[in-house]
């Protein structure tokens, strides 16, 4: 169902509220009254001056003028009445909130579309709108009513308000933003129908009797001021607001200071900030205050609350307390009084740009609240959407050296008559009728920020300010040290171009050379393939925007003979026979050749020689010829000469030695010229077999079987770069080390020498290794003998392991260690038969000793089979004092470290 457009242009207020633009008056319904003539403020001039109108209503809600200000329809929140105050053609029976200027309708909003149909958007219990048509009807006419878009709770803590804003970058399309206790949604309004579009969970969830949201004039943040709240108090909410994207996001909160309670005999509910409006810079919020209805003070409070910093906060306090507030056609906010009992004045803010005591804040003689025919009437500011005259721009850069930024102005030409630009840098363009596009150059790249204040025929000014980033293009330039060149023969251009701006990536060049080549490098070099004239074009980008520069006929490239030659082979070994073939093409006058390993330069007549190199190394040969122009062509190749192994080139192992019992680590040394070492093994040094091929300088082997059951010897082949084998350098075997031990009181070390170090060993010494694999030292040997631990036992052990290291007498930091040996401890129990606890001193207590045990289990039993002492303390000392002399029975059990029981029984004679 398509069943509006997008507006050309919109000329409502709303809430109480008609706004005639070209007459600059705000015509407010009455309120509270059964048959009250309308009354309204002008603001043609200051102060606003009282008239009165012929609308007869109840409780209006809103009046909609046209853009001359003629009436065109109102309502009383269930009926809509056209310009003859009659019901409009099926207007009755409406779904509409009303506004008593305690609460400000915010919950009402009317939006008229491109095809002059007014959108009547209702946020009561559920969020409704309706459809009135001027087009088939010139009175009006309600197409559709009561159309339901969201199905809502409301009740008495959960009021439901609502606001609008124009999508930017999209002509006559709006956010219309429904939020409720829970949840803020968000819909779409264009020429398709309003649509759901997302949804924000609340963090905090504010328990309110009344509330109201209000769009910041740049769109950006959305506050909602929470009049009565028995769980948070008096708390502002914000959220941020992207007008693109229609995301809300970054939910804060900020509690101000409130009135409690509301009422005097309600205690719970705490009086607080119950509307707000910006200032015309958007950089101020202003917060009115309700007391209650019954306030002793009567106060009204306004706050100021910076918008960038909310710490900074400035309060008034004026009588009577507080209601809605509103920015005026005339540039000022005015403040209304809810109470409806009392006579009460509009408050003024002159220059609400302004900060503190600078904003001229006074009660008016402007009467907020009238008596007429015995009731009160209180005329209302318009608290619903605001945000349909639209002033804004959008901006994007030209890349254009004398246009710079283009402007688009998207304001609302109906109502803003003039223009004034302030870019940023100091310049300005001021009183300017509206363009659509406004450009201007900026000296340099950097953001600005730009502000544009517009204004009507009757000197209302609101400003729009955005950030803009401006990147000025580069400058593309280049030059050459001579317009000749000759063809084959880099032809050298330098870069001249400069930005003050670029982007991450950096400057990027493409070369335009005239022969149909190109190149991306800063300072190019380019080889001509023909001769004759050419132009160059170069393109500088500084990744925002592009500059070019064009040349034409600028080079002027001269014949000559092509240069090349093919060398073959290109690698070897010395001495190394090369083949080289010439590519000559015509037009040579002089052919040379240059060999960079004598230094020397040969002509040459024939097309095709060789030449042998003697020398290690890399080679440059060099082909120039000289044209019958003069020019002069070149070509080169290289040659790489490696020296050749002879029979004395061999890599000597420098140590082989056990990482572990199932690993050895070889090392050797590396030779000059080695492309790579062949490594081979062998048993007992004979029948060597390869067993790895490396570029390194060690391997770590792993033999298939248990290496301390073999001799392993090792010997290393050096290979270089054609094929050649050097000879084996020294063999190396690692040593073998074996041990055993007797009845625990030693271990005999037994291993063998480690072969071979050219000037020998020094010394090989015997350590003993700890669980954590540190090791120390207790024996040492200058030959490979057997070495006897005599102190093989200690109590706190359960085994012992031990290691040989051997040291080179040419360098003591080279080492050779053996595979590591554990040997165990034999568990035992020593169980003496008798002990004499008389106290001599001597025998004075039965004990027994142990090795190698874990778990101990030891009892003592009378003749009568009776358990006299038990322990599982293998290292008890029984004192048998209270037991008479005789022969008692024991019984033990223990388990020894092999995990075997040693279990024993017998007798003990007790002597005293």
């Amino acid at each position: 169902m398509k069943i509006f457009g997008i507006a050309y242009f919109l000329c409502f207020f709303t809430v109480s509220a008609s706004f005639a633009q070209d007459q600059n008056v705000w015509c407010f319904g009455g309120q509270y009254s059964s048959t009250q003539t309308g009354s309204g403020l002008s603001f043609s001039e200051f102060p606003p001056k009282l008239f009165t109108t012929a609308v007869q209503s109840v409780l209006t809600s809103n009046s909609v003028s046209d853009s001359t200000g003629s009436l065109l329809f109102y309502n009383d929140g269930f009926r809509v009445f056209n310009k003859l105050h009659q019901v409009m053609e099926n207007g009755d029976s409406l779904n509409v909130s009303i506004s008593d200027g305690y609460n400000g309708a915010k919950s009402n909003i009317v939006i008229q579309t491109r095809s002059q149909n007014y959108i009547l958007l209702n946020c009561n219990n559920d969020l409704t709108y309706s459809v009135i048509d001027f087009n088939t009807n010139a009175l009006g006419k309600v197409t559709y009513k009561n159309v339901l878009l969201k199905k809502l709770i409301s009740n008495q803590h959960s009021t439901i308000c609502i606001d609008a804003y124009p999508v930017k970058g999209e002509l006559n399309s709006y956010w219309l933003v429904a939020d409720t206790r829970d949840t803020a949604f968000v819909y779409k309004l264009t020429n398709n129908g309003i649509l759901y579009y997302n949804h924000f969970l609340h963090v905090n969830k504010a328990y309110v009797t009344n509330a109201n949201i209000k769009f910041s004039h740049d769109g950006k943040l959305l506050v909602k001021t929470v009049y009565t709240d028995t769980v948070l108090g008096a708390t502002v909410f914000f959220n941020d607001f992207d007008p693109v994207s229609g995301i809300m996001s970054n939910e804060r909160s900020l509690k101000l200071a409130s009135f409690a309670p509301v009422y005097p005999y309600d205690s719970i509910y705490y009086g607080g900030p119950s509307h707000c409006e910006f200032s015309p810079s958007d950089s101020i919020i202003y917060f009115t205050y309700t007391g209650g209805r019954i306030f002793p003070a009567n106060l009204f409070r306004i706050t100021q609350l910076n918008r960038y910093d909310f710490s900074q906060t400035h309060h008034f306090t004026i009588t009577g307390p507080g209601g809605m507030i509103k920015l005026a056609p005339d540039g000022r906010i005015y403040a209304l009084n809810n109470h409806i009992n009392v006579q009460n004045y509009f408050i003024i803010i002159p220059k609400p740009n302004l900060w503190g005591n600078a904003c001229k804040i006074y009660q008016s003689n402007l009467k907020a609240t009238i008596k007429n025919m015995g009731t009160s009437h209180q005329r209302g500011l318009p608290g619903g959407y605001t945000a349909y005259k639209r002033l804004e721009f959008n901006a994007h850069n030209t890349c254009h050296k004398t246009q710079g930024m283009a402007f688009q102005n998207l304001s609302d030409t109906t109502f803003y008559k003039t223009f004034n630009w302030y870019w940023g840098d100091g310049d300005s363009l001021v009183n300017q009728p509206f363009s659509a596009i406004v450009s201007h150059t900026y000296a340099q790249s950097g953001k600005y920020l730009v502000k544009l204040r517009a204004s009507t025929q009757f000197g209302y000014t609101v400003w729009f300010t955005d950030t803009i980033n401006f990147v000025k293009p580069p400058v593309a330039d280049f030059t050459f040290k001579t317009d000749t060149g000759c063809q084959w023969v880099q032809f050298q251009f330098t870069n001249l171009s400069h930005a003050d701006s670029m982007a991450a990536q950096g400057m990027k060049w493409l070369w335009h050379f005239g022969d149909g080549q190109t190149d991306t490098i800063e300072h190019a070099a380019h080889a001509y393939k023909k001769s004759g004239n050419f132009s160059v074009k170069l393109v500088a980008d500084n990744g925002f925007c592009s500059d070019s520069i064009s040349k034409t006929n600028s080079v002027y490239i001269l014949p000559a003979p092509k240069p090349g030659f093919t060398a073959t082979p290109l690698y070897g070994c010395a001495p190394l026979n090369v083949q080289l073939t010439d590519t000559v093409s015509f037009g040579v006058s002089k052919k040379e050749y240059f060999f960079e390993d004598s230094l020397t330069w040969s002509n040459q007549l024939l097309s095709q020689f060789s030449r042998t190199f003697i020398k290690p190394g890399s080679w440059k040969i060099i082909q120039k010829l000289t044209g019958i122009t003069g020019c002069i062509t070149t070509d080169s190749a290289t040659v790489t000469i490696r020296e050749g192994f002879s029979h004395l080139s061999k890599s000597d192992i420098s140590v082989a030695s056990y990482q572990d019992d199932s690993s050895i680590l070889v090392q050797w040394n590396k030779i000059p010229g080695a492309k790579q070492y062949e490594l081979w093994h062998s048993f007992y040094n004979s029948s060597y077999a390869l067993l790895h091929n490396t570029i390194d300088s060690f391997f770590i082997h792993q033999p298939s079987q248990n290496s301390t059951l073999y001799e392993h010897y090792y010997k290393v082949l050096p290979v270089d770069s054609c094929d050649n084998k050097g000879e084996a350098g020294n063999y190396a075997k690692p040593i073998v080390l074996e041990g055993k031990s007797i009845e625990n009181k030693e271990a005999i070390l037994k291993y063998t020498p480690y072969e071979t170090w050219s000037k020998g060993i020094r010394e090989y010494r015997l350590e003993v290794v700890e669980d954590d694999n540190s090791a120390q030292t207790i024996s040492t040997k200058l030959n490979a003998e057997p070495i006897t631990d005599t102190s093989f036992w200690e109590e706190t052990r359960n085994y012992k392991c031990y290691r040989i290291v051997a040291i080179s007498e040419g360098d003591s930091l080279i080492k050779s260690t053996s595979n590591k040996v554990c040997l165990y401890y034999v568990p035992k129990l020593y169980i003496p038969n008798a002990f004499s606890p008389n106290g001599d001193n001597i025998n004075d207590t039965y004990k027994i000793s142990s090795i190698g045990v874990t778990q101990f289990e030891f009892s003592i039993f009378n003749i009568w089979g009776e358990r006299v002492f038990h322990t599982n303390d293998k290292n008890f000392e029984w004192d048998g004092k209270n037991a008479p002399t005789g022969v008692y029975a024991y019984v033990v059990s223990a388990n020894n470290t092999l995990n075997k029981r040693l279990n024993s029984m017998g007798t003990i004679s007790l002597v005293k």
